[in-house]
């Protein structure tokens, strides 16, 4: 019998303490063993650490320079505050338009937008508020130190 048809066969049970297994317990409705749990809950983490951007993907729509970075390089290089209104960004709010407190969330803003030549690199970026990025919209920011 092949891997795939026993994995799917209705008495297939993963093996405890792995993400499958936290899966295959929400699939039965069923709350996740304690294994499980902690299983999916140190991958979540590892995946949140990587913080997987959209890789250059706007970046290469225009044609700009791309050098991979994350949120938490952009803050430890810049600091938590709003290079546009200069008032402290809480980190810990959901960037998702609608959430309570998402126009003072974190935005990554370029300096120099793609759509203007800029590059998509640390260099070129800036903490901001999720409202001031979406007020300024594309306009021309001045130089990246």
């Amino acid at each position: 019998m092949s891997e795939k048809v026993r994995k799917y066969s209705p008495s297939y049970v993963p093996v405890h303490g792995t993400k499958s297994g936290y899966h295959w317990h929400r699939a039965q409705n069923d709350e996740p063993c304690t294994l499980c749990h902690q299983a999916f809950k140190s991958y979540w983490v590892e995946m949140n650490k990587l913080d997987r951007r959209k890789g250059g993907k706007r970046a290469s729509e225009y044609g700009a320079y791309y050098e991979p970075y994350n949120r938490m390089q952009v803050i430890e290089q810049y600091g938590a505050i709003c290079h546009l209104c200069q008032e402290s960004i809480d980190i810990s709010i959901s960037r998702k338009v609608g959430h309570q407190g998402w126009e003072r969330s974190l935005h990554i803003d370029h300096v120099i937008p793609l759509s203007k030549g800029g590059e998509d690199t640390i260099r070129n970026v800036r903490p901001s508020h999720a409202l001031c990025n979406m007020r300024k919209g594309s306009s021309w920011g001045g130089n990246a130190e």
